[in-house]
């Protein structure tokens, strides 16, 4: 194979079956059968590296093709980060050829990716690189499922790692044998079980020098600590291990749907933002409400976010608590009156418009406002939509701007006394996500005239002798309709 280092030999796949690969392939149909990853009929990617398990799986999955009446064909992304990453696709590739398996071969350049990438690892970046693509050909050769080998020592390693680096009951759960498309069908297999049918099977597979590098935390974990533990403690911890992950697991898949049935029921979706009445689930175990959350933010970013970002949130619901959580990546989590928003944040810069006499867009506010100066009989009693104003004693131009910290009005029937425009918000509930986005009208002075919708100022009220009468009305428009005007 050139200069890429390999084990084993070319494939035989006529030769005569050994009992231990009878033994292997029984286990991982049953697995499939039990944990219903593998439909009768199915298309399935196998996503293979060269690597020992996935050259594995591809044999297992091979072997199993007309028992379980399922197509194959297989993915391999050149992640060019090694000099013999060209080699290893080619390999892999000869592989394919050799079972008549169809096979698409695709490049991404990983380092390059990673430097407009620098908030994740290398590591990270190219396994979302790797997803991409193999989502990518799976749609584009319409695969039911796509094939990922990895195995029950994977899941250990896993689990130490998480444990270490501090986790929750869902990512101690490890590695999940589904994941939407997503499945994993050998992982039920240990390493030495994996090794132990290559060599049997007498097989070619490439051998990646960086899963030896103790620089990786992964490897640390298979190297160093697992065979301390092991050589110490249990010889069989890793069964045990193994073992505790599936017994979670179940606990977990419990947990996700009693969370999903409360998701369900107090949710407010949409595109940009999930909304949670989160006053019916006060008195439901913290378990589950931490879980809700979870939902709601997998909802609106795709991705889990860390534990303590869930607990903020959390504190805030059961302390009864307004405030805001910044999630990253542009998102926020509120929690206002009860109910949770997770949306993208997108705070409104401040301005001030001068208004024109007739209709004014206010693209900022998302609303059309009408000012009309004209004789007294145009005067109506005020709606939430309309105000009215002495023309003749107010000081012009008229303003429209949004929320300043410290704004403050002269409501009716305080006498002169003023009220923070704040305390008017917090009087009638308003979010705070929200409060940017109300109109405040102020006069040539900046005296606040108008806090649309909430509260009028006691200023320029009509009286009998008023001769102009300035009326004020606003209309919310659909944004997409603003490029219209």
């Amino acid at each position: 194979m050139g200069s890429i280092p390999t084990a084993g030999s070319d494939l035989m796949p006529d030769s005569r079956k050994d009992p231990f690969l009878s033994y292997i392939e029984s286990k991982c149909l049953y697995f499939a059968k039990e944990k219903g990853i593998l439909e009768h009929g199915e298309h399935v990617l196998c996503a293979v590296s060269g690597g020992i398990d996935s050259v594995s799986m591809l044999l297992i999955l091979y072997a199993l093709r007309s028992e379980m009446d399922i197509t194959l064909s297989c993915a391999h992304l050149d992640h060019k980060l090694r000099p013999t990453s060209h080699e290893e696709a080619m390999f892999v590739r000869k592989t394919c050829e050799e079972l008549n398996i169809p096979v698409v071969i695709g490049e991404e350049d990983v380092k390059r990716y990673d430097a407009f990438h620098p908030s994740h690892s290398l590591e990270e970046n190219a396994r979302e690189v790797r997803y991409r693509f193999l989502n990518h050909v799976a749609n584009d050769i319409k695969a039911d499922k796509i094939a990922i080998a990895h195995n029950m020592d994977d899941s250990v390693e896993t689990f130490f790692m998480r444990v270490i680096r501090g986790t929750d009951l869902k990512g101690i759960t490890s590695i999940p044998v589904r994941a939407g498309k997503i499945i994993r069908p050998i992982l039920c297999l240990s390493r030495n079980e994996i090794r132990k049918y290559v060599k049997i099977y007498n097989v070619r597979y490439v051998v990646d020098e960086s899963n030896y590098d103790i620089r990786y935390t992964r490897n640390r974990v298979r190297h160093v600590l697992l065979p301390y533990v092991q050589r110490e403690f249990d010889p069989k911890v890793k069964e045990h291990i193994y073992s505790l992950v599936n017994s979670l697991r179940e606990v977990d898949e419990y947990v996700e749907q009693k969370a999903k049935e409360i998701y369900d029921r107090i949710l407010t979706r949409n595109k940009a933002y999930v909304e949670l009445d989160m006053k019916s689930v006060y008195n439901i175990e913290s378990l589950l409400i931490r879980r809700v959350i979870a939902l709601s933010l997998e909802h609106i970013r795709g991705i889990r976010i860390e534990r303590s970002k869930i607990d903020m949130i959390y504190d805030l619901i059961k302390g009864f608590k307004n405030g805001t959580v910044t999630l990253g990546a542009g998102f926020v989590a509120s929690v206002n009156y009860g109910k949770l928003k997770i949306s993208i944040s997108k705070p409104v810069a401040e301005f001030c418009r001068k208004l024109n006499p007739g209709r004014n867009v206010v693209e900022e506010l998302n609303c059309v406002i009408n000012m009309e100066i004209s004789k007294k009989d145009i005067f109506s009693p005020e709606e939430k939509d309309i105000a009215f104003f002495d023309a003749d004693e107010m000081v012009l131009p008229i303003y429209v701007r949004n929320w300043k910290k410290g704004d403050r009005i002269e409501p009716f029937g305080m006498h002169g006394s003023q009220k923070k425009v704040q305390d008017v918000f917090t009087d009638n509930k308003i979010d705070r996500d929200k409060r940017q986005r109300i109109p405040i009208f102020v006069d040539g002075k900046g005296r606040i005239l108008w806090v649309y919708g909430l509260k009028r100022s006691r200023l320029f009220p009509i009286k009998e002798n008023t001769k102009k009468v300035l009326k004020l009305s606003v209309k919310t428009i659909e944004r997409r309709k603003l490029s219209f005007e």
